[in-house]
């Protein structure tokens, strides 16, 4: 079966605090993939295997079986700060 990796770091202070699962991949984009998974209210840094990936480009980036995708909420964002 085709997984990828997905951890989210819920306080960008403390990186630590996450959660980290293994999903089945069906092919998405990075796009679809944060979409199906983040609040649309709340930006992100998005790495790909180590690699930071602009929010402009996550729609052409496609994952592949067993990489790993971290979402970290963007300290700056305020709504963070409301989060925690």
């Amino acid at each position: 079966m085709n997984e990828i990796n997905l951890v989210k770091v819920l306080n960008p202070f403390d990186r630590k605090n996450r959660e980290i699962s293994t999903i089945p991949y069906r092919g998405e984009n990075l796009l679809e993939i944060r979409r199906a998974f983040l609040p649309e209210d709340i930006s992100f840094v998005i790495s790909l295997n180590g690699q930071i990936i602009p929010e402009e480009n996550l729609a052409a980036t496609k994952v592949k079986k067993g990489d790993c995708i971290v979402f970290m909420p963007q300290a700056g964002d305020d709504t963070v700060l409301e989060m925690m």
